[in-house]
């Protein structure tokens, strides 16, 4: 599930605010009890996780590839973690799910907004200077959590489309004007994503999943590519491979 995703989950979620976690359940092997008893002040989405916030814990909750959940229903799947709370019960399916204290080292890492394309804090020069600085194949540059938070496969592929840019491009050859360029690019296309979901839209990709490029005619590559071997979709002719 990408950023987009996610930042949409925490705003349906907003009515949990102010209500009291009264008991917790699921086969999340955490200290769901820290929860128990506390009135959840915050529910908020950094990059691809999502946070929802008591005074004595947090839960943590990263929905990998197909991780879902459901308000005042379930599912017939084993909750990974459930909250039934005073007024609504929320039940966590297919997920990863951290319960963490205020002070722990983890959530630090975890709570980073400077990194997340979606977030008002984030840092653009602090992209420009880790992908121009980064040996890998930008395919995995922009997977990357730590520097283009919020962005999956999907938006990887429209991104690098949308820039020209050959996925197989080392990060530190491209120029320093592209990089800039392609920075804007994630922010621009991550946030079109929220704002359609938003608004109950559909979004149509322009080469994810497709077969033809819309600019040459010529028929799109599509092969698993770098160190996360994730499948990736390109046009040989029109996307500029920069030294690898």
């Amino acid at each position: 599930m990408e950023g987009p995703s996610v930042h949409r989950i925490a705003d349906r979620l907003q009515h949990f605010k102010e209500q009291i976690i009264e008991h917790v359940d699921g086969n999340a092997r955490q200290p769901k009890e820290w929860l128990q008893g506390q009135i959840i002040t915050n529910v908020r989405a950094v990059k691809k996780r999502l946070f929802i916030e008591t005074a004595g814990a947090t839960a943590v909750i990263h929905f990998l590839m197909y991780g879902s959940y459901r308000v005042n229903e379930r599912r017939e799947l084993d909750e990974r973690l459930s909250l039934y709370c005073s007024q609504d019960d929320l039940h966590l399916y297919s997920c990863s799910a951290k319960v963490l204290r205020p002070d722990s080292d983890i959530l630090a890492e975890y709570d980073d907004p400077a990194g997340d394309v979606l977030s008002p804090q984030f840092d653009r020069q602090r992209a420009i200077r880790s992908t121009r600085s980064d040996e890998r194949a930008i395919t995995d540059v922009l997977l990357d959590q730590n520097i283009y938070g919020g962005i999956g496969n999907i938006l990887k592929n429209e991104i690098l489309y949308a820039e020209r840019i050959h996925p197989a491009s080392r990060a530190s050859a491209i120029k320093k004007e592209h990089v800039a360029s392609l920075v804007t690019a994630a922010v621009d296309h991550a946030t079109a994503w929220y704002q359609r979901k938003t608004a109950g839209t559909r979004r149509e990709w322009t080469v994810y999943r497709q077969h033809t490029c819309p600019a040459c005619g010529g028929e799109l590559t599509r092969k698993k590519m770098g160190a996360y071997d994730r499948i990736t979709f390109f046009c040989e002719r029109c996307q500029q491979r920069y030294p690898g």
